[in-house]
């Protein structure tokens, strides 16, 4: 009788938590409609299909939100653990660390957190849960996280006024789901039965239809394909409880700390003997209730102290009905939309001009098929009054051309609401055409995108961390924890002190798992965002640094997001530095020796020079001593001629001398 109690409670409370939300609930509705192409309303369509024209849609919402949603989670996460307090260790932060490695790798955690940041944008908010599947791993167990597809599955009190939903008293995660997707959900099979006696209730085509899933133009719901008796509701309530809660801290080296609800006589022992510190503390406890239909199935204490769902919030209200991006440009879309169907309108009535005509005159059906081809003959009937048909012109440039400014502002309009203009999406219109413009032009565009990842995503990765965490004593065993050392063993690009300070921590596994306080006291998680920083202004920044001789190229390499093989740079750029070193060397060397060549070269000049006069000159003391050896020949020569003719006077003029006498 209790348990029916509960499972109405907990029906009544889903009720009206769907009632508070109703107008939210609906608004969130056509959000996702617009996103996903449905932008007309069914009446309004058939208005302008009545008329001749055409529900067209300029879609200028839906890339907007994927290109913040892109830069918003456009990198993984990283924590940060650091051991903190008396008795903490590295040993410890480094495990938890790995194992949030692990929970995050498993859940494929980015595509989890990218379709909440997704639904953030889109409604409002999103949500990620997080919980133990007992069926993952292979059956052995694994802390999962999960993302709230629907926003409409977390409903949360009006009077819930924190981001993280931490002061609500109670939360409801509610899905319809088909009899197996449920029986996996719940696995084990002592709840089966109750699940399959509840088929169909509670299906209402109005809730479900509308909540379920969202579906895109021309799309079928997930109603539309199955019977409704072939599923159930299930509906988990969550709510906290003030608990008194002995924390046990031990004193004596080999003893683990320990939390207890009672003390037992042991306990109580250790801590007269003083073995163990006793510290009483009251902290809330989260308290399950499993419903399916109008059935009760279970409860329980979780072994967590926050709830076990993060919300993503986009623009927070002071309530659980926040807003999102689509409202800030929903009215511009619509605008945009019905400009264009009039503007069509105005060009193919340009084109195709109104005729007058006499009732009776002209066959209406073939004008109507022929009148629009080129060269067409288009017979009338002049025996009837009113002569020939006549056209009827409009002048139609002014309206076109204010209905095409008009749809330029809208759009302008809606970009600047949403923070996400033309160069944002790829479009060289408007873009800066200075490296340092672009910065700075794209530095102030993601202001408010880091404004939300500071403030709200973040926070609901941290959340995430805590809760995962705090699952794991009850969840995880020592072999499990081993696993998840071991996968971090098998990297190939560990050290060996790395890979030895690993096989520590394994050792230290089973220990450290018995320890349930770990979580909150010892250490503390610094989140690394998930939006990346802009490579082009981190590479110009050192860039800067390296031209005013604060920086060097192998910071610029290092932070550079495009360059893989880093390292592999590194070593090739130093490798053609020695090479263009020693190439420098050596032409040094052979500088120098050219020098040395020159100087020789000259010594070897001027010693022929110096030859040469040598010989010449030596050729001149032969030819000048040969003519004097001449000229002394010529002058012996006419000193002997005149001897000759002086002896002949001196002989001639004593033959006369003696003839006279």
């Amino acid at each position: 009788m209790a348990d029916n109690q509960t499972a109405h409670e907990t029906r009544q409370l889903w009720e009206d938590m769907l009632s508070d939300a109703s107008d939210w609930r609906e608004e969130a509705w056509d959000n996702y409609n617009f996103v996903h192409g449905i932008q007309w309303t069914t009446e309004q369509a058939e208005k302008l299909r009545q008329r001749g024209q055409y529900p067209y849609k300029i879609d200028i919402i839906s890339p907007m939100i994927e290109n913040k949603v892109a830069t918003v989670m456009s990198t993984e996460p990283t924590w940060d653990i650091r051991p903190t307090g008396w008795g903490a260790d590295e040993y410890r932060a480094r495990v938890r660390q790995m194992i949030l490695k692990n929970i995050w790798r498993y859940s494929d955690g980015r595509t989890v957190f990218r379709d909440a940041c997704e639904a953030s944008f889109v409604c409002g908010r999103g949500c990620v849960g997080v919980r133990f599947d007992p069926l993952a791993d292979y059956g052995a167990g694994e802390i999962v996280l999960f993302n709230v597809q629907n926003p409409h599955e977390i409903l949360v009190p009006a009077d819930c006024t924190r981001r993280d939903w931490e002061d609500a008293d109670d939360l409801i995660f509610w899905k319809i789901m088909t009899i197996d997707q449920a029986k996996r959900w719940f696995s084990d099979k002592e709840w089966w039965s109750a699940i399959e006696s509840q088929k169909g209730i509670d299906i209402d085509p109005n809730v479900s239809h509308k909540t379920n899933r969202y579906a895109g133009e021309g799309q079928k719901h997930p109603d539309d394909l199955q019977t409704k008796t072939d599923k159930v509701i299930i509906r988990e309530r969550y709510s906290k409880e003030i608990a008194t809660v002995h924390v046990l801290t031990p004193i004596v080296q080999g003893l683990q700390n320990k939390e207890v609800d009672t003390l037992s006589d042991d306990d109580k022992g250790n801590i007269a003997n003083g073995y163990y510190l006793e510290t009483v503390v009251r902290r809330p406890r989260i308290k399950q209730i499993c419903c399916v239909g109008n059935e009760f199935l279970y409860d329980n204490e979780l072994p967590i102290t926050h709830y076990p769902f993060s919300p993503v919030v986009c623009r927070h209200t002071g309530n659980p009905y926040s807003l999102g991006e689509v409202h800030r440009a929903k009215d511009q879309q619509i605008s945009i939309n019905k400009r264009h169907a009039v503007l069509l309108h105005i060009v193919s009535t340009s084109a195709n001009p109104r005729v007058i005509y006499p009732e009776g005159s002209i066959n209406k059906d073939f004008w109507a098929d022929q009148a629009a081809l080129p060269g067409a003959l288009l017979p009338y009937y002049p025996q009837y009054d009113g002569g020939k048909p006549s056209e009827m012109t409009m002048n139609v440039a002014t309206p076109v051309s204010v209905l095409a400014k008009m749809m330029e502002m809208d759009r302008y309009n809606a970009q600047f609401s949403m923070g996400v203009f033309d160069p944002d999406m790829g479009s060289s219109r408007d873009a800066p055409r200075a490296l340092g413009q672009t910065l700075v032009y794209k530095r102030n565009q993601e202001k408010r995108l880091r404004d939300f990842s500071a403030t709200s995503l973040d926070p609901s990765i941290l959340k995430m961390a805590w809760v995962a965490l705090e699952m794991v004593p009850s969840s995880y065993t020592a072999e499990k924890l081993k696993k998840i050392v071991d996968a971090e063993l098998n990297d190939p690009g560990l050290t060996d002190s790395q890979k030895q300070y690993l096989t520590v921590i394994e050792n230290y596994a089973d220990e450290l798992l018995k320890d349930v306080t770990l979580g909150r006291y010892s250490i503390q998680i610094v989140p690394g965002s998930t939006m990346d920083e802009d490579p082009l202004a981190i590479q110009q920044h050192f860039i800067e640094l390296a031209n005013i001789g604060m920086g060097d190229r192998e910071a610029i390499i290092r932070q550079d997001p495009y360059i893989k093989d880093k390292e592999g740079w590194i070593q090739r750029l130093n490798e053609r530095d020695q090479l263009k070193a020693q190439v420098q060397q050596l032409d040094q060397i052979t500088k120098q020796q050219s020098q040395v060549i020159k100087i020789q070269e000259n010594e070897i000049r001027h010693a022929k020079t110096d030859r040469d006069v040598a010989a010449h000159k030596a050729a001149l003391k032969g030819e000048e001593f040969k003519a004097r050896s001449h000229v002394k020949l010529m002058k012996d020569r006419m000193d002997l001629t005149q001897k000759i003719k002086e002896t002949e006077s001196n002989r001639t003029a004593k033959i006369q001398k003696k003839s006279k006498e």
